[in-house]
């Protein structure tokens, strides 16, 4: 692109108000890509970011991470446009999510830059030109005050730019003004078109292509190089460094230390004389203790800091896990679910440990609070914060306590040697039983929500076996829902099979059809239940599965009475089944596979487990 093209793009872009990409610093580019399409939070309830919320850059959780990084790059903007460097420092424990939201902001970068391209300049000479450095706007060279560029041109300019260009390239730039004009008095140019015509033949505006890196680790020695290598060599505005509280005092030269305080004043002096000024410092920093942290007071008074924690929704601790690379070809549902449940308990405090209703509930409220959208009520949020929050003061929530994300990775690679198998309930109650880092609570806990977990899947299909399809149940379902909101508004009859009829007698048939006779109450409170959860999760009326997963007792009366059909003993005892038992059986399992996503190796666990639950409960 030719210097006077790119300066009467940018000059014409800032007289019509138009957004320009070219002039963007690293802040409000990052803006920009977060901000597009997101409907803002007032804190509580959370914002909502498309960017991060599915598709190439899925961000799972860190609901009030995601709040506060937008909050912190607003204030970052106003800093820059002030020709300031702001530092942003993400600290908290291992595995809390800060290289995970590091690693986003890497990819979205790189292929932003891909999309709108910036810029650098590079001075012709007679050997060889000279490239500015990375984050220097080319239109720096005509608004900066101690260029030699005509004053009513640099007038024209200045408001346009806050950066300087480097002391080479300006002396290089003001150099060419002087001997490269014949003795032509720059006051004296036709026009500003005139003047950048000009310019086309000694300044080249060159394109900065994308790429990944630009991270430092400050326990190397040779920090001072490091950053120099790194900084000439990339070609994007952000700086990250990884920082480890565990070594800084012990490993880390004093020096070092010094380096990273002098990020926060943007200005970075090289080697070779050269100096850059630094437009977004990201700092991630690794502590154990929230009390260390604050021994770093020079530090964290010169930054924007955003303190971490560790994930407490087994919903996302799921699906962190689930594109990690493990060795298994397939997991089951419940199984999977315990092994992150359990996870996520070990992270919670000592009181809530000894309490299993209290734990059950915790890991419930979290998996919500993590997962909040737009479209909630904030009296609903407010509560379901206190209600999440005030239990768990002072919050021991993964700083120093439970199992990080990488050592429950590790736990999970663990638990069955066999390549390329399932993740199978079995195999995850024998992790629980033996787990060290588990209290018997959380043991007891877990265990037990596999196994009924297993019962209502198989409660479940029993209901389809009994009615032909899934078809036949959901349709009967919703006619029983539809039945019960008629009772609560007061009606005596409602619609069905082609005429009214009273609602008492349709309820009853259909609880006959549903295999939930007597159990009305119960069934009710689960339907309550779930709504109750729709201003959290999706806006829809329960299907008798999400009943049954709601309600322990639900499926244990819809197992009622199925000795005769389903041979639990003889599945417990491994004896022979007869034929007509096996072609149970083999309806049970193509159901399995087709309906709860069971593998060969899991659904055989999974009968065998609510064989001997069922057997257990039925004495």
């Amino acid at each position: 692109m030719l210097f006077s093209e790119y300066a009467k793009t940018v000059l014409d872009a800032w007289k019509t108000g138009e957004p320009c990409t070219y002039l963007e610093s690293s802040s409000e580019r990052i803006k920009r890509i977060i901000t597009t399409g997101a409907v803002k939070g007032q804190k509580y309830p959370f914002g909502s970011y498309p960017i991060f919320e599915g598709g190439k850059y899925p961000l799972h959780g860190l609901s009030d991470i995601k709040d506060l990084f937008v909050e912190t790059i607003n204030t970052c903007v106003v800093l820059n446009r002030r020709g300031q460097t702001p530092l942003i420092l993400m600290h908290g424990p291992p595995s809390s999510g800060k290289t995970y939201l590091r690693n986003r902001l890497n990819e979205i970068l790189v292929d932003d830059y891909k999309e709108h391209v910036r810029y650098t300049i590079e001075i012709k000479r007679d050997q060889e030109p000279i490239r500015d450095q990375f984050n220097v706007q080319p239109i720096s060279l005509l608004s900066c005050a101690e260029s030699f560029t005509p004053r009513q041109i640099q007038e024209q300019f200045a408001p346009l730019c806050v950066a300087t260009p480097s002391p080479t390239s300006l002396r290089r730039y003001n150099d060419i003004l002087t001997r490269r004009t014949n003795g032509r008095n720059l006051n004296d140019f036709d026009s500003t078109e005139d003047f950048l015509r000009f310019l086309d033949e000694y300044i080249n505006i060159v394109p900065i292509f994308p790429q990944k890196g630009a991270s430092l680790d400050i326990t190397k020695v040779n920090l001072s190089s490091d950053v120099e290598r790194i900084i000439q060599n990339a070609n994007r505005n952000v700086l990250h460094c990884e920082i480890n509280d565990a070594k800084i005092d012990k490993d880390i030269p004093g020096e070092n230390y010094q380096t990273l305080l002098n990020f926060t004043d943007g200005n970075l002096n090289f080697l070779d004389g050269t100096s850059m000024k630094l437009d977004l410092v990201i700092l991630l920093y690794t502590n154990w203790a929230r009390e260390a942290f604050a021994e770093r007071k020079p530090l964290v008074d010169r930054s924007s800091v955003i303190p971490f924690r560790r994930n407490l929704s087994w919903r996302v601790e799921e699906k962190i896990l689930t594109f990690e690379a493990t060795k298994f070809s397939h997991r089951n549902s419940h199984a999977f679910r315990g092994f992150t449940k359990a996870t996520v308990a070990t992270r919670l405090n000592g009181d809530i440990l000894k309490d299993k209703d209290l734990l059950r509930r915790s890991i419930d409220d979290y998996a919500l609070y993590e997962e909040s959208k737009p479209g909630i009520t904030s009296d609903r949020i407010r509560e379901l914060f206190t209600r999440v929050r005030k239990p768990i003061q002072p919050p021991q929530d993964g700083w120093s306590q439970g199992l990080s994300l990488r050592e429950a990775l590790s736990e999970l690679n663990a638990i069955n040697p066999e390549e390329g198998e399932c993740l199978r309930p079995s195999d995850v109650i024998k992790w629980l039983s033996g787990c060290e880092k588990l209290s018997q609570t959380n043991k007891d806990h877990s265990t037990n929500d596999i196994k009924r977990g297993c019962i209502s899947d198989i409660a479940f299909l029993r209901v389809i076996l009994h009615n032909g399809s899934i078809e036949q149940v959901d349709k009967k379902f919703s006619e029983y829902d539809k039945a019960y909101l008629a009772s609560i508004q007061g009606k005596k009859e409602v619609y069905h099979e082609g005429a009214e009829r009273p609602i008492e007698e349709v309820m009853k048939t259909l609880e006959e059809h549903l295999c939930i006779t007597g159990m009305r109450s119960t069934v009710i409170e689960a339907i309550n239940t779930f709504m109750n959860l729709q201003d959290i999760t999706k806006k829809r009326r329960p299907t008798l599965r999400d009943i049954m997963s709601l309600s322990y007792a639900t499926s244990l009366s819809s197992l009622a009475g199925t000795d005769t059909i389903i041979p639990w003993k003889k599945i417990t005892s491994h004896e022979d089944l007869a034929q007509t038992e096996k072609e149970v059986i083999s309806k049970l399992s193509y159901l399995m596979r087709k309906y709860l996503d069971c593998c060969e190796f899991c659904l055989e666990d999974v009968l065998k487990i609510t064989a001997e639950e069922f057997g257990r409960l039925s004495k």
